[in-house]
This record gives C-alpha cells, sequence and structure tokens, in this order.
C-alpha cells in the first residue's frame, strides 16, 4: 500500500492544494492536483486506520458523491477472516465487504482518504490478494460476476482508464490464475480480447498476453 503526501489542514482530497505555503508579497505557484477523481478516493475516520466499512443498514460514513450499495443481512467481517491479511489487504477487503459489486469495487478505489488528509493508494498484487480474500469472505461471490453492461472483472480491467499495459496484464494473469473465465461477453457479444483490440491494437502486449491465457475473440 503506498502511502500518499499528507494533505495541508482543512484541504479536501480530490481538491487541488498549494505546493507551499503562501507568503506575503509572493507570486502564487501553480496548484497541484488528487491523482484521483473525488469519486475514487474512499473516505473514512481518521480514528482508526483499519476502520471497517459501514454495516448494512447503517450510513455511510463517504463523502463521496454516492454512498455503496449495501446487500442486506451481510454479516460483519469476523476476525478470523482477516487474519494474516498484509495490511493494506485487509483495509481494503473492510472497505468493500457487504457491497453488491464488492469484486468490482477492489479494482475501482484508487485511494482510500482520510480527515487527517492522508491518502492511500493500492498496488495490483494488494488488489488481487483482496479479490482472492473475498471469494471466501463474501456470500456468493464469484470471479464470473457481472457489471453494468453485462462485463466481466477482465473487462473492467481491460476498459479501465488510469492503468497503464503492464498493469492491465498483471491484473489478467492474476485474475486467471485466481480461476476467471477470460471469454465471457458482455451485453454486446463482445469478449475481453475483442475489447482488448479495440483499446490497445491488434499487436499489443495486452492482447498477447490474453491471447496465450486461452482468450479468443470469439468465444463459443
Amino acid at each position: 500500500m503506498s502511502k500518499i503526501k499528507k494533505l495541508p489542514p482543512g484541504a479536501t482530497p480530490g481538491n487541488s492544494t498549494l505546493d507551499s505555503k503562501e507568503h506575503p508579497g509572493s507570486t502564487q505557484r501553480p496548484q497541484k492536483k488528487s491523482p484521483w477523481a473525488r469519486d475514487q478516493i474512499e473516505q473514512i475516520s481518521a480514528r482508526n486506520t483499519e476502520a471497517p466499512a459501514p454495516l448494512p443498514g447503517t450510513a455511510a460514513a463517504l463523502t463521496s458523491p454516492t454512498s455503496p450499495k449495501m446487500l442486506k443481512d451481510v454479516p460483519p467481517l469476523r476476525d478470523a477472516d482477516i487474519t494474516g491479511l498484509a495490511p493494506a489487504t485487509k483495509l481494503l477487503v473492510e472497505r468493500v465487504h457487504g457491497r453488491t459489486n464488492a469484486l468490482f469495487d477492489v479494482l475501482k478505489i484508487d485511494a482510500v482518504g482520510y480527515s487527517s488528509g492522508e491518502l492511500f493508494s493500492f498496488s495490483v498484487e494488494e488488489r488481487l490478494q483482496a479479490l482472492s480474500a473475498l471469494l471466501k469472505t463474501e456470500d456468493g461471490a464469484s470471479l464470473d460476476a457481472r457489471g453494468p453492461g453485462g462485463i466481466s472483472l477482465i473487462h473492467s480491467v481491460i476498459i479501465r482508464q488510469g492503468l497503464t499495459e503492464s498493469e492491465k496484464i498483471e491484473f489478467v494473469q492474476g485474475l486467471a490464475n485466481l480461476g476467471a473465465n477470460l471469454n465471457l461477453v458482455d451485453e454486446n457479444e463482445i469478449s475481453p480480447l475483442q475489447a482488448a483490440q479495440q483499446i490497445s491494437g491488434d499487436q499489443s502486449s495486452l492482447v498477447e498476453a490474453l491471447s496465450s491465457l486461452g482468450a479468443t475473440r470469439s468465444p463459443g
């Protein structure tokens, strides 16, 4: 888990902040912005550095524009469920536990922000570890889950903006190792390989990686 520079008092993650304190008579420097959009930052209280996700039926303590949809009657995580997980993986599992699209949210959340102004981001490896843990803790969780438009987790990685091609390849390889189906098509009958070809080109490293793992252009 990468720790991002602490923001000045009163600054809000996702808003621009000054590079340095202003001094009388000095020229204001260009403002720096958080690398993530506001709706890609989960915000929680700074009281606990590993605060659990809000329980179903309670108000989510988030300042993002919309709160995540929670499943009903989902029991809280037990200590045994997250024992042995690395701190970053544990934090990510706690944040998405009980959500209707928990597995997709693991890939969606770019950072967790605290009221103290600190931001924490997650590596590809940490996200894959969180996905593996969620398959054991979330009732009915499946790597073949579908998101909006019928997209699979593999689709979600391929079309995700902000990921480098090498990160996408690492995600795809990790999901394949966990048992994800590389050939699920979306509602438009587009396979992950076709999506990668449209985005990266026929000769891209991402397309080659998918093909080597068994992805096909026209599944079935």
